[in-house]
């Protein structure tokens, strides 16, 4: 990255610092750039967009204040968002990796997250998960938020994109309406929306962070669904959570459904496998 964007964003926003640390990237960067970077000794992390659209930072800030300082759940603090030679970013406090797994507490954590209800599912707005566009229309209905915002918008983009053809989309449309024989009705919970391991940050002191939310108020099992998607989080963590707020009776037999909306975005964005995988469960449950 040439340096015209930190001199932009040093000139308009440091522009009384005595003291600039070297600039060094981070990994993780798959859809964004991510650096860190020292200022009067105060550690900085940031992003900066790499062709998502302008506002991708702007929602992803409104979704780390909105679970800051609501549950025990660590959270980044959002120093800024804006922008700096024509590239949007957001700014926050520099977390310090550490070699800890994801501590047991980190059940309970969630637990609290999750009892802070909403009075429908949905959001204020539309916001992204990756860097595709997550619906969040309200509605006062799981079955129907999860099917019109969640399985519908998903398999639309596949079928616009002909990585489905019609006896596929037959088969989700037949699972629509189904769904309400398999999801138990629960207050809309607010999730972080995107929770699997990489979106997890053990620091140094063992805290677990939760990193690029995609908040929505929705059904609590798609938060633990995504985390058992591709691992990381051990069986004790889910048991302190289960212990800190039950489950509906039945929640394992309903991990496949709640993981299918994650899956099929994967399979919007890397088709393949995770097409045969989506329709695979969509099946499971006909």
């Amino acid at each position: 990255m040439n340096t015209g964007f930190f001199d932009a964003l040093f000139n308009k926003f440091f522009t009384s610092a005595s003291e600039v640390g070297k600039i060094r990237p981070l990994l993780g960067g798959d859809i964004h750039d991510v650096f860190r970077f020292t200022v009067d000794g105060k550690r900085y992390a940031i992003k900066v967009n790499r062709g998502m659209p302008q506002d991708v930072f702007e929602k992803e800030a409104k979704g780390l204040k909105a679970l800051e300082g609501i549950s025990r759940l660590h959270v980044p603090h959002v120093v800024r968002e804006g922008e700096a030679d024509g590239r949007s970013f957001l700014m926050m406090d520099y977390i310090e990796s550490g070699r800890h797994p994801v501590p047991v507490e980190f059940g309970q954590e969630l637990a609290t997250l999750h009892q802070e209800f909403g009075d429908s599912f949905g959001w204020v707005e539309d916001n992204y998960l990756g860097s595709l566009t997550q619906q969040n229309g309200r509605s006062d209905n799981w079955v129907e938020f999860f099917t019109i915002n969640r399985l519908q918008a998903r398999v639309k983009e596949l079928r616009d994109a002909n990585s489905i053809g019609t006896s596929e989309t037959a088969v989700f449309d037949q699972l629509e309406s189904r769904l309400d024989q398999f999801m138990p009705v629960e207050k809309p919970s607010l999730l972080h929306g995107d929770l699997w391991s990489g979106n997890t940050l053990v620091d140094i002191e063992g805290n677990a962070y939760i990193l690029d939310p995609a908040v929505y108020y929705g059904h609590r099992e798609i938060d633990l669904a995504m985390m058992r998607l591709f691992g990381g989080y051990s069986t004790d963590v889910f048991e302190a959570y289960n212990d800190a707020y039950p489950l509906e009776s039945g929640a394992q037999e309903r991990v496949s459904l709640f993981q299918l909306y994650p899956i099929l975005t994967h399979a919007v964005l890397f088709g393949g496998s995770y097409v045969d995988k989506s329709v695979r469960i969509a099946k499971r449950y006909l």
